[in-house]
């Protein structure tokens, strides 16, 4: 999760907080004036309920416009998409060797987990995340299903080095 994520987490906590708050203090306002003024109305209660409210209101509709508006991908200014590219490390068995280890998970709708080393560490990822594709070209390596355990021995680049791709 990123500072943004993190940052609209806490103005919704924030107004919900804010929330609770004036039922609270609109509850003991009004009691207040009932029992120590004798009053059912006043002017100023009602102003400060008032802007109370419609300052909740303001922040409301500012966080779902932020929440719902639609975003134009093609504008730089508001969405941009980036690639960072790592060389794979290369991982060897007393059969052959691989950069990526592909396994098929259980069931009907089963997804595709990749295995993968880049500077000592160990990559897992899931085919919602990420594909495998060989050679220079970016299409797509399928692999059949179900796959028990099979090994996908990838070259990258001419100088025998796999590459990987994050979004």
């Amino acid at each position: 999760m990123n500072a943004w994520n993190l940052i609209g987490v806490a103005a919704w906590i924030i107004l919900v907080a804010y929330l609770i708050f004036i039922v609270i203090n609109i509850r003991q306002r009004h009691l207040k004036m009932i029992v120590v003024h004798g009053k059912h109305r006043s002017g100023r209660t009602i102003l400060l309920d008032l802007v109370e409210v419609i300052v909740f209101c303001a922040a409301l509709y500012g966080l779902v416009y932020a929440l719902l508006r639609p975003t134009n991908f093609t504008n730089k200014a508001e969405a941009t998409v980036t690639y960072q590219y790592q060389p794979l490390v290369l991982q060897t068995d007393d059969k052959h060797s691989y950069y990526a280890e592909v396994r098929s998970g259980a069931g009907k709708n089963s997804l595709m987990h990749y295995t993968y080393w880049v500077e000592n560490a160990k990559v897992e990822v899931n085919s919602n995340d990420a594909t495998v594709s060989n050679g220079s070209s970016i299409l797509n390596m399928h692999f059949p299903l179900p796959v028990e355990r099979q090994e996908a021995n990838l070259d990258g680049s001419a100088n025998g080095q796999g590459i990987c791709g994050d979004d």
